[in-house]
């Protein structure tokens, strides 16, 4: 195998790859100025560390 058959059958993969990701993801929903949602904070823990005590509050 080839330098230029491995890069090619390395940009197949990455074709398939982002062909079936597309797949899973939705379109953009259609959110509109005043609309409630509703955010999951859960892996956000570092917005709540308070200034140099290096814990995180729960």
């Amino acid at each position: 195998m080839t330098v230029h058959e491995a890069q090619d059958n390395l940009l197949a993969a990455k074709i398939v790859q982002a062909h079936y990701a597309n797949d899973y993801h939705d379109d953009d929903p259609n959110f509109k100025v005043g609309d409630h949602v509703l955010l999951n904070t859960e892996n956000h823990h570092h917005n709540y560390v308070q200034k140099g005590s290096g814990r995180v509050g729960k």
